[in-house]
């Protein structure tokens, strides 16, 4: 635990630097300056993936690419210190009391114990490790893919991992980032909500509860000690929603806050595609900037929209050959480690089929009436039950957002509304997995019930009856992870728990003259079978594109057109043509 509480040390002050030292920029080209701590932190976190992913495509995220950080965060100081100590007494220590300090530190032990627990996601030892370790050790290598298609789902947290890894200082790659984060959004949802300060219902208190919600849940409170993907992309999600909604109800005319939002939304995709649909927030802010005509600052912002995501975009092109994985629709450069188009349909249809639960990609196509009982089935009466409610509320939120944007010229509502149904839809189209999605079934819900208790509210006023339905509330759904902190086991008190070994498991293959590691059974290798791909039968349809892993990988000629799937099996005919 002392280890993990070093690298959240070294986390916290390099993301704040990297947030204040962003904002600041911000700031000077939009003159808005109130932004908060958490804002500040997330901020500071989406600007050090970037860099990482920059880094990475030009050299390995190690030694080189942490001490060019720390240098930044010294230069940043040296630089900004007046201002940076102004903000601290202003936006942080004049703003946190007593209460909130306990309760961060309550939240914060129970994190710490379970970020220093062994990894338990099973995709963590399939690819999350690998990945971490090839960024670690080459940064981004062309055709990665082609060893193991799991490796092209690209993700900006993963290089986020390699960055704060850390092993040249603690003698392991750290996996405590995820537990970090979730000690940031636990902390912003539990000490930001209004009710404390108001006693009064507000809709960004539920949003903010939804954060609780989905970070205080057992199973996701206990991938915390996971370096996986969907606590930070989900997350972000709904943080941007509950913060945007925040600065609605405080009234907030200015763009600069909503359109930063709006760049970290861009910035969530990047992390986890399920998450993409959060961009329809920037309608807003873009309609705005561009009505009245403002272009300095809407170039201003399209511009770091488009640096946010060009290191993302870059190195999907050298790992798969495409922009974006898994759609070889957006096939635009002619490269030789350029994964088969078949593979990637084959990972897309099959990632749809399990979504639906019926684990089957050759029933990629199945009718609405043949997957949709499966899937009822695996969502449980209670979600099945809230995707009927999503329906029902829809019907009554879309005219009555129409009404109040008519009336009021409050179109707010109504955009919030279409975003959640966005994100709710692109899962349910896309992958309905519960765990790539479920927190989208709770969103609009909650938005409502927000609603409906402020107008209750409002005609009866029933004295502090906010204070104590939000206090309820919290406490019930942060319980599970309080639950889960109690269950798990203290006994990694100096060191976290390391990746494990599989090395009984594994056995050594030659590619020309390389060693690849290929489970015995199982498809998992974890980070010390390395490198390695679950499938032994790819290594005969790929080869080395020169002497040394750096240079990549790419199909044998005879097989760059080939009908082969991400686990070597090749077809005779094309399965998804005329689909």
């Amino acid at each position: 635990m002392l280890f993990t509480l070093l690298s959240w040390g070294i986390i916290f002050i390099s993301a704040f630097m990297w947030g204040y030292g962003v904002l600041h920029f911000v700031a000077k080209a939009v003159r808005y300056r109130k932004w908060t701590l958490d804002l500040t932190l997330t901020a500071g976190l989406c600007a050090l993936a970037v860099y990482a992913q920059l880094f990475s495509l030009f050299y390995k995220v190690g030694v080189l690419a942490f001490a060019l950080m720390l240098l930044a965060d010294a230069v940043l100081l040296l630089f900004m210190r007046r201002d940076m100590i102004i903000w601290w007494k202003e936006r942080v220590l004049g703003r946190y009391v007593r209460h909130e300090l306990v309760m961060i530190f309550i939240l914060g032990v129970f994190a710490l114990i379970m970020s220093s627990a062994s990894v338990k996601q099973g995709d963590s030892y399939l690819y999350h490790a690998q990945a971490i370790e090839w960024i670690e050790e080459y940064g981004v290598v062309p055709g990665l893919g082609n060893l193991h298609n799991r490796l092209a789902y690209n993700s900006s947290f993963l290089c986020l991992q390699a960055l704060f890894g850390m092993k040249f200082i603690f003698g392991q790659s750290m996996h405590s980032l995820n537990g970090f984060i979730c000690l940031l959004m636990l902390g912003y949802a539990v000490n930001s909500m209004k009710f404390w300060r108001t006693k009064k219902f507000h809709i960004s208190d539920f949003m903010r509860l939804a954060v609780i919600m989905y970070f205080g849940e057992g199973k996701n409170a206990g991938w915390m000690s996971s370096p996986g993907t969907d606590l930070f992309a989900l997350g972000l999600v709904l943080y941007i929603l509950s913060k945007w909604i925040d600065i609605l109800e405080d009234s907030e005319r200015e763009t600069a806050p909503y359109a930063v939002l709006c760049v970290l939304g861009l910035f969530a995709a990047t992390v986890k595609l399920s998450a993409g649909m959060i961009v329809l927030l920037a309608l807003y802010p873009a309609y705005d900037l561009i009505s009245k005509k403002r272009w300095r600052e809407t170039m201003f912002f399209l511009l770091l929209g488009i640096a946010t995501v060009g290191p993302f975009l870059a190195r999907n092109v050298l790992i798969c050959g495409y922009l974006v994985y898994p759609y070889p629709e957006l096939d635009l450069f002619s490269v030789d480690w350029k994964m088969p188009a078949y593979t990637l349909l084959h990972d897309r249809n099959e990632i749809k089929a399990w979504g639906w639960g019926l684990n089957d990609v050759t029933r990629f196509n199945a009718l609405f009436d043949e997957w949709f009982p499966v899937w009822k089935e695996s969502l449980g009466r209670v979600r099945y039950w809230t995707l009927r409610l999503n329906i029902l509320l829809t019907i009554l939120a879309v005219p009555g957002g129409v009404i109040l944007g008519i009336r009021k010229r409050g179109w707010h509502f109504l955009h919030i509304v279409m975003t959640i149904w966005g994100c709710l839809l692109l899962w349910f189209f896309g992958a309905p997995l519960p765990r790539y999605g479920e927190i989208f079934l709770i969103l609009l819900p909650l938005f409502c019930a927000g609603a409906a208790f402020q107008r209750i509210e409002a005609r009866a006023k029933p004295g502090n009856l906010a204070l104590v339905v939000m206090v309820i509330l919290g406490t019930f759904y942060i319980a599970p992870l309080v639950n889960s902190g109690m269950q798990t086991q203290w006994s990694y008190k100096i060191r976290c728990a390391d990746y494990d070994y599989y090395d009984i498991s594994l056995s050594e293959n030659l590619l020309d003259h390389q060693i690849i590691y290929t489970p015995n059974w199982g498809d998992a290798t974890g980070y010390y079978g390395f490198p390695s791909t679950p499938y032994v039968s790819k290594l005969d349809v790929i080869e080395l594109r020169g002497e040394s892993f750096a240079d990549g990988f790419r199909m044998k000629a005879e097989y760059r057109d080939a009908y082969i799937s991400g686990s070597g099996r090749i077809y005779e005919d094309n399965m998804f043509v005329n689909h």
